[in-house]
């Protein structure tokens, strides 16, 4: 987040080195232009005779601009002359400072298997119609007695004219031209053409294709009645008799009957709806009736098509075929040509007419061809019009779930539009609504009237170009897309089953999977509407594609869908299809590390819940490839391959020997020392599931075991939580893994059930006795642990499960007392043997105190303890990470969020550049007015400023109070059960420091116990990020000391204490980044660092007055500076003359204060007495050229400059009564403004700051 920078000579000195968003110009004239140009949220422009400070404007507290329009950006001018070094240096480390924990993790919910199978959004039965029934009832020559035709009239059947021929010849050659009409849908299923039935034939019929179906397979039932007569009221149809004399009604429930479920009837005749009518009202009413006769399924699953609605007659105009609506269902490309033409005919060329449409070049399956473009088109605007206008439940069951099916209903919105031109109002069960009038019709007619423009140019063979239909609508697609991403949870777009069709085509599939990848990157409500479209089995069938300029699309896309439904894993599963991310996964040399990360996760969520997925791993060599790999740089890929191995080995023991030949958990094992803590905790948990994978018992296996174990408890103080999270999650294998060794090693010595106990309770702290913290990232064990023969493994797992009991972060702490809870009720319950035994009373231990709010249950019989399995400890990390790949990519945060940070970079250049305003000469130096003064009901041990925010933090012993002292607000004062109280009461918090300070700030506190914790949201509110054990022993009387560095490095703390090394935390990884050994006997009391090396140099002061520099680069001290005889309490790196080399500042407490030139090692620069017993000391180095403000024992806080000049004492309370104050015990300065506050021993807390300056 640094901002531009434009310098001039004397400035450039400041800017950071590394930064890579410096522009170095001498003049910038447009400042306003720049920070528009450059999109940052603050510029700061150095000109040659003042500095402008340019900020953007802060957002209302909605995150929208005012409605007079946007704000004009704020800049502030100061003369060249009042520009201080030193204020500019940190404005520029504020604006480069690196954030960490910058956002708070989401809380993701994690579904089960079940669930994802429940809330699938893709077609949860397929069904196919096999077998179909062509009735023709024609009777060709003679009319039904309830029909009158008009002359000329509609004559053509299946566009045959059966009066040019004998009749029976045309009614064979109609019934053989439907059948091929219905096999251009459908050429798999068996067709029976039944022309003019009598009743028996019929039935004969009807069950035969029941009995021949699958149970699960629809059977079609297509019935013309142009003649017979209409349906009667009473829901029959008619039929012939034998001698073909008479028609005979045929009800349809009887029809129903003999054709079973599932069944899918089309009427094409008048009056067709009214059996539709009676078909729901009849089944409505004798509901009851049919249940009992178990025919409920048959009519629930019966769908039907009509041709027009109850007491409506089929159109007889001459341009129309008879069976117009059977055309549009079997010849809908044909049928809509003609009606298109009947409707637009003037607007076409004069050179087309109605003939040529039956000479239109192609086959309806070549979609280079103009008929088959056209079929082609066709299918994708019905397509959208029924996705677009229908419930989402009822499109999968009628466009999804069967390829007839499908086709007839596509053709079905075709008779809607065209019959409603001639008053006939086709009907369906289940109803549709009108679709007519969707405005993709016009996108088709546009198509048809471009395709038959070119008609007459095709006839005579020039080649036809195609349509730009795919092309225009992607184009809209991508159009929707961009504005799609300014909105939470947009309206679907049309154009989403358009991208299905146009995957079929080579020319634009590249272009619609970058299309459809960035529609399912915004978010899981995406991923669902593309699984309901049915995009899934077309992206399954390219991954047989050796196309590699469409991997990263297919991976991307498989990455998302298996993050959102994962019952699409499976289908991997089929013709090997995840071969195909084995390859990617190994391509290193065209695919980046981002998409070789999604093979890992796709092929993890292939093995993880499915054995046969594991199989086939194991026979493609997975687990070599991925071993392999292990070495890459690419953090994430990293964390999957190791995710990826332990999904491998879940209850899969083949996969379990194949790893141990492998060497697998060794380099697992490795893997535990990594710099990122995802690797680390994916590392833990892949060595979990290699814990438990086999059952078998046996030397070699109990060996491996016992070594994976070992490597586990080693990382019980790692200082990422969820490290140790998976930790204790993995310590819960093992307990299931070893039980019957540590029930028999607790049985065999008591004391370790009266320490464990002792642990749950309360009553004193858990020792961790065998483990220590890690070095350079990882983890080390204490090598001179004592042999204890077979038993050693039970010891160090219980010495581990007590050390996380004892855990800073209440998670990690509950999740192994759990353990320790099972074991101690198992072993108790064992040594009191079976019920009913003439043994002595079982032993109970009795917590003191609720264990983490709840008190465990002590009450349950032996008998259920006995049968008790190991409690299940889960951190559902896996889940999480998946989920994680189910959220949005491309936006980092949303509009509100960013307004939010420009408007807090702003807010830190208008607060130093007010504090630069405010600043008091040095004449001026004095804290005489009172910001406020209070008396807390802690006792303050540290003090800390918040640099842009009026709030104060007092730390007591377990407590901290926050004060805001510009509303007298104030938080978790007096609040014993507040979460910022400590677990233990015997620790106090010893040091303070904000994190993020110039973003959303959290709190660092560092207590006595050697732990640091982390807090979010400093208000009542506050919740623990993290927390870690920086020492494992601090002696009683010294506390942690902590310096914080955000400025040069993304976040580096150093902590020392009593111990005998000094310890560098990478914060920002979670990881001990460093350990120095401090060669000194006496505890560490203070550290500075050096900012002008990037943290690479330090000082660090002792309780016997030593002072030492060290280089990390070395890694020792590299100086000693001696002069001070008694414990230093502060020192601090000061630069008050513009020199390069550094100068420290430092005091004891006998009140020495001393300045240092690290060039001059021989003694200090300079020194001067205060003349009493120092308590607390801190340095302000904007003010002057440096104020450094001592507490006494004589109750007085002085204020002196860096070369001992007296600037004021502060010795009594303002008011009447004018009080001594107390003993000052914790100073603090405010990094900016001349405000100064500390804590007495009396439990007073003041603050001053210095009068404002006179203009």
């Amino acid at each position: 987040m640094l901002a531009a920078l434009h310098v001039i000579e004397g400035i450039s000195k400041y800017i950071s080195p590394h930064s890579h968003d410096v522009v170095c110009a001498r003049l910038v004239h447009d400042p306003e232009r720049l920070c528009s140009a450059f999109g940052h949220p603050s510029v700061l422009v150095v000109m040659s005779s003042r500095v402008v400070l340019h900020e953007a404007a802060a957002p209302t507290l909605n995150g929208q601009q005012s409605k007079q329009g946007p704000p004009a950006p704020h800049s502030i001018t100061v003369p060249a002359s009042e520009l201080d070094p030193e204020f500019l240096k940190q404005l520029l480390l504020y604006l480069d400072a690196t954030l960490v924990f910058p956002r708070k993790s989401p809380q993701l919910s994690i579904p089960e298997v079940a669930e994802f199978e429940e809330n699938s959004t893709r077609p949860k039965e397929r069904m196919k119609t096999m077998c179909v029934a062509l009735v023709l009832c024609l009777n060709i020559g003679v009319d039904p007695p309830d029909v009158i035709k008009v002359s000329p009239c509609a004559r053509m059947e299946c566009w045959i004219d059966p009066t040019k021929m004998v009749s029976q010849k045309a009614l064979t050659k109609i019934g053989a031209e439907l059948q091929r009409q219905y096999e251009r849908w459908q050429p798999k299923a068996r067709y029976k053409p039944c022309l003019d039935p009598n009743m028996e034939d019929l039935k004969k019929l009807c069950t035969s294709l029941r009995r021949n179906a699958k149970a699960d397979d629809r059977v079609l039932f297509h019935y013309n009645g142009h003649g017979v007569p209409r349906p009667t009221s009473n829901g029959e149809i008619w039929v012939f008799n034998k001698q073909f004399t008479q028609y005979m009604p045929l009800s349809i429930f009887e029809l129903c009957r003999w054709l079973g479920g599932p069944s899918l009837f089309v009427y094409d005749c008048s009056n067709a709806g009214m059996l539709i009518r009676y078909f729901v009202e009849t089944y409505e009413r004798n509901e009851d009736e049919f249940v009992k006769q178990g025919l409920t399924d048959t009519f629930k699953n019966t769908i039907i098509l009509a041709a027009c609605a109850a007491n409506e007659q089929l159109p007889q105009a001459k341009e129309l075929p008879a069976d117009v609506f059977t055309a549009c269902l079997t010849t809908p490309v044909k049928m809509a040509l003609r009606w298109f033409y009947l409707q637009n005919g003037p607007l076409l060329d004069k050179d087309v007419s109605l003939d040529m449409f039956d000479r239109i070049p192609g086959q309806l399956n070549d979609r280079r061809t103009m008929l088959g473009e056209l079929n082609w088109i066709f299918t994708a605007v019905t397509d959208t019009i029924a996705f677009n206008s229908l419930p989402r439940e009822l499109f999968q069951r009628l466009f999804r779930s069967d390829l007839l099916l499908a086709s007839l209903f596509r053709n079905f919105l075709l008779t809607e539009r065209v019959l409603r031109a001639y008053s006939c109002h086709p009907q369906s069960h289940p109803a549709l609504p009108p679709m007519h009038s969707h405005p993709m019709w016009q996108a088709w007619d546009l198509a048809v009237h471009t395709c038959l423009c070119q008609l007459p140019a095709v006839a005579a063979n020039i080649p036809y170009e195609p349509s730009g239909f795919f092309a225009e609508q992607l184009t809209a697609f991508e159009v929707w897309l961009s504005f799609a991403r300014l909105q939470p949870r947009p309206a679907p777009p049309e154009q989403l089953p358009v991208l299905l069709q146009v995957l079929l085509s080579q020319a634009h599939r590249t272009r619609a999977l970058e299309l459809l990848g960035k529609f399912v990157d915004l978010g899981p409500w995406a991923v669902g509407l593309v699984l309901s479209v049915g995009i899934f089995p077309y992206i399954s069938k390219l991954l047989q594609s050796s196309t590699r300029e469409l991997r990263p699309s297919l991976v991307f896309l498989w990455t998302k869908i298996l993050a959102v439904d994962r019952t699409c894993e499976t289908d991997l599963a089929k013709d090997e299809q995840h071969r195909y991310f084995i390859s990617v996964l190994q391509d290193s040399k065209d695919m980046s590390a981002e998409h070789r990360t999604m093979a890992a996760f796709i092929l993890t969520c292939f093995v993880r819940h499915n054995t046969q997925g594991k199989e086939l791993g194991v026979q493609s060599n997975l687990m070599t490839t991925c071993l392999d790999l292990m070495a890459d740089e690419h953090i994430q890929l990293r964390q999957w391959l190791c995710l990826c191995l332990g999904g491998l080995w879940e209850n899969y023991s083949n996969a379990k020997w194949q790893g141990v030949r492998n060497n697998a958990h060794e380099t697992l094992i490795s893997l535990l020392g990594d710099v990122s803590s995802l690797v680390r905790t994916a590392a833990v948990s892949a060595l979990a599931a290699f814990l438990t994978s086999s059952e078998e018992q046996s030397d070699h296996a109990d060996f491996v075991d016992t070594t994976v174990t070992s490597a586990l408890i080693g990382h019980v103080h790692d200082a990422a939580v969820i490290v140790r999270k998976e930790v204790a999650a993995s310590l819960g294998r093992a307990v299931a893994r070893f039980e019957e060794g540590l029930l028999r090693v607790i049985n065999e010595d008591p004391h370790i059930v009266s320490e464990m106990a002792a642990d749950l309770s309360g009553s004193r702290r858990a020792q961790p006795w065998l483990i220590v913290p890690p070095v350079e990232g990882g983890m080390r064990r204490v090598s001179s642990m004592p042999s204890l023969g077979a038993a050693n493994i039970f010891v160090r797992i219980l010495s581990a499960l007590r050390s996380l009991a004892g855990d800073p972060y209440p998670e990690v702490a509950e999740m192994a007392s759990r353990l320790v809870d099972y074991l101690l009720r198992k072993a108790t319950n064992a040594a009191a043997g079976p019920v009913g035994s003439p043994q002595e009373k079982p032993r109970h231990y009795a917590p003191k105190r609720p264990l983490f709010g709840t008190r465990p249950e002590l009450t349950r019989p032996r008998d259920d303890l006995s049968a008790q399995s190991v409690p299940i400890v889960s951190t559902h990390f896996v889940e999480q990470c998946c989920q994680q790949y189910a959220q949005p990519r491309t936006l980092d945060r949303d509009q509100d969020e960013k307004q939010a940070a420009d408007w807090r970079s702003a807010k830190v250049t208008r607060t130093i550049d007010q504090a630069m305003r405010q600043r008091p000469r040095e004449e001026q130096i004095r804290f005489d007015e009172l910001l406020f003064t209070d008396k807390l009901a802690i006792k303050t041990f540290a003090v800390k400023f918040h640099p842009f925010e009026p709030l104060l933090f007092f730390a007591g012993a377990n407590e901290i109070a926050i004060l805001n002292y510009e509303t007298n607000e104030r938080f978790s004062i007096g609040c014993p059960d507040t979460r910022w109280q400590t677990p233990r009461s015997s620790a106090r918090i010893t040091a303070l420091s904000l994190l993020n300070a110039h973003s959303s700030a959290l709190l660092l506190t560092g207590s006595s116990d050697g732990v640091v914790r982390i807090w979010r949201d400093c208000t009542e509110r506050a919740e623990m990020v993290t927390a870690w054990r920086a020492f494992t022993e601090l002696a009683s009387d010294d506390g942690l000391v902590l310096e914080w560095d955000q400025r040069k490095t993304p976040g580096t703390l150093f902590t020392a204490g009593s111990a005998r090394t000094i310890r560098i935390w990478d914060v920002q990884h979670e990881r001990l980044a460093d350990e120095m050994s401090t060669g000194e006997d006496s505890a560490c009391t203070c550290l500075a660092v050096d900012w002008s090396t990037d943290g690479h140099v330090f000082a660090a002061g002792f309780g016997d007055g030593s002072l030492y520099l060290f280089d990390r680069r070395q890694r020792k001290a590299t100086q000693a500076l001696r002069g001070h005889k008694s414990l230093l309490v502060n020192t601090f790196f000061h630069d008050w003359e513009g020199g390069e080399g550094p100068r420290i500042l430092s005091g004891c407490r006998e009140g020495s204060v001393r300045l240092w030139d690290t060039r001059v090692a021989a003694d200090s620069y300079m020194r001067f007495e205060v003349r009493s017993r120092i308590t607390a000391m801190e340095l302000h180095p904007l003010l002057g050229r440096g104020v450094v403000a001592c507490g006494l024992v004589n109750n007085s806080v002085n204020v002196y400059s860096v070369f001992g000049d007296l600037y004021h004492s502060i010795k009594h309370h303002e008011g009447f009564r004018g009080e001594r104050i107390g003993i000052p015990i914790a100073l603090a300065f405010h990094p900016f403004f001349a405000r100064l506050a500390f804590g007495c021993d009396d439990q007073i807390t003041t603050a001053y700051t210095c009068a404002r300056k006179k203009p």
